[in-house]
């Protein structure tokens, strides 16, 4: 569910509620701080109703917005330690010939940077059939301004993808390492891929991209639904990838697709490498197949958001609708799958689902719907952080944490008068060493267009 064109109407300045007692702050009080307000101009020049999952490198966050100095996207970048908020590039500064952002429109998946600190990304559209890009960012070497650079540029009804609205993945990257400009990105397109049956856009695709001697090429590993109408909605191994894709210490790839599986409910997926990672071909295996036994409100959840692992080789994730909770689709679900050979239907060997968490299971207190294209972010504990898009104590999203069986509601947005603080966190969360987490709220803040908001514990 996208509430991006709700408003809120807001006003006054954020401040964390601290109860003090004896003069003095209770240990164990948390701290909500907003850090920025989106649209702080009439034009909105420097971003709105930001969406991104931040980049957090040294001192500095980077991330995406709507809006900019052409209305079509923009990149920025917030210094922690002095406060300075950065444009650092405005998408769609010239078009092409039929009418398109050249250089890319509405960035939407998270940031990624190398070990020269410029910066990866994808736009959503731009390009000559507006089916969107991947660019990179590079940084200037003695001030001025950054340089887009297009690495590859999607196609409209073609089988290399279109529409990729997830970040970039490489090898080490859960390991905190930045990348290394050299070796393979791996994404995921949300439609394209087969079109051998009239098929106007395909089903989705995941991607590869190499870099030799400065020149990109892109290579499909993986398309979707192959041989399936544009009217199928559950084929057998999954529609529409959403989420980032998480790369493990082997290089597999997991991830998870909003629809398809047996049930047209969604399904979670590894993809293992051949020899060769460009030169031979991946494998697929389906993990599990949400609301695979045809309930009408799929207790075990349904539309999954993407996934993480944890130390154990277990897949953790949360899902946009389903579970108990208290709409007639369910309000979502925090989900872990282990390998434990289980079965579905009686017809195969699956992973199996245990729901950890039902949101909205009584009175929405907790949060509800948990964002589309999100992943969770876990960390060297096991535990986990999200965001809810609504619900909540003022029914405008939340977040949590959840360390095992355990759920725990960490903030109520629109906690502070005319949802100053911000409200409907479209958007997972950036975790730092020091267990402060960093987002960006899509609604609310002085402006009516956002905040960049930092949570202590």
């Amino acid at each position: 569910m996208n509430f991006g064109n709700r408003i809120g109407a807001v006003s006054a300045l954020a401040a964390a509620v601290i109860a003090v007692l004896g003069g003095r702050a209770p240990a164990a009080a948390s701290t909500y701080t907003v850090l920025h307000n989106f649209c702080g101009n009439a034009s909105c020049t420097d971003g709105e109703n930001s969406q991104t999952v931040l980049l957090k490198e040294g001192n500095l966050l980077y991330g995406v917005a709507a809006g900019g100095a052409h209305g079509h996207g923009m990149v920025f970048r917030y210094n922690l330690t002095s406060g300075a908020y950065t444009d650092l590039y405005d998408m769609c500064s010239t078009t092409n010939i039929n009418g398109h952002c050249k250089d890319g429109d509405s960035p939407y998946g998270s940031l990624i940077i190398d070990t020269g600190g410029n910066l990866y990304g994808t736009t959503q559209f731009g390009g000559l059939s507006n089916a969107g890009q991947v660019y990179e960012l590079v940084k200037p070497t003695g001030g001025g301004a950054w340089t887009f650079k297009l690495l590859h540029m999607f196609c409209d009804q073609c089988s290399d993808g279109n529409d990729p609205i997830t970040g970039l993945a490489y090898s080490g990257q859960n390991t905190g390492t930045d990348y290394d400009g050299a070796s393979l990105l791996f994404g995921a397109a949300l439609a394209g891929g087969d079109t051998s049956t009239g098929t106007l856009q395909g089903h989705g695709v995941i991607y590869a991209l190499k870099n030799t001697s400065g020149s990109w090429s892109e290579k499909v590993i993986h398309i979707f639904c192959v041989g399936c109408s544009d009217s199928c909605t559950s084929c057998g191994d999954g529609i529409e990838p959403d989420g980032n894709l998480y790369i493990d210490a082997d290089d597999n790839l997991w991830g998870a697709t909003l629809i398809g599986g047996s049930d047209a409910h969604g399904t979670a997926f590894e993809l293992t490498p051949g020899a060769d990672e460009w030169s031979n071909p991946w494998t697929e295996t389906i993990l599990y197949n949400f609301c695979w036994n045809g309930a009408t409100k799929c207790l075990d959840g349904a539309v999954p958001n993407g996934v993480v692992l944890d130390a154990g080789g277990n897949v953790w994730g949360t899902t946009g609708e389903g579970g108990s909770g208290a709409t007639s689709t369910g309000s979502g679900t925090v989900f872990e799958l282990t390998n434990g050979s289980c079965t579905e239907g009686g017809t195969h060997l699956f992973w199996c689902d245990t729901v950890k968490h039902n949101f909205c299971a009584s009175g929405c207190s907790d949060g509800q719907y948990p964002p589309g294209n999100t992943n969770l972010v876990i960390d060297g504990s096991g535990i986990l952080y999200g965001t809810a898009e609504l619900g909540g104590a003022h029914s405008e999203g939340t977040l949590f944490k959840q360390n095992g069986s355990s759920f725990t509601k960490l903030y109520d947005f629109c906690a502070s008068s005319g949802c100053a603080d911000g409200s409907v966190p479209f958007s997972g969360l950036t975790l730092d060493s020091s267990g402060n987490l960093y987002g960006v709220a899509d609604q609310g803040g002085a402006n009516s267009k956002g905040t960049l908001y930092k949570w202590s514990p």
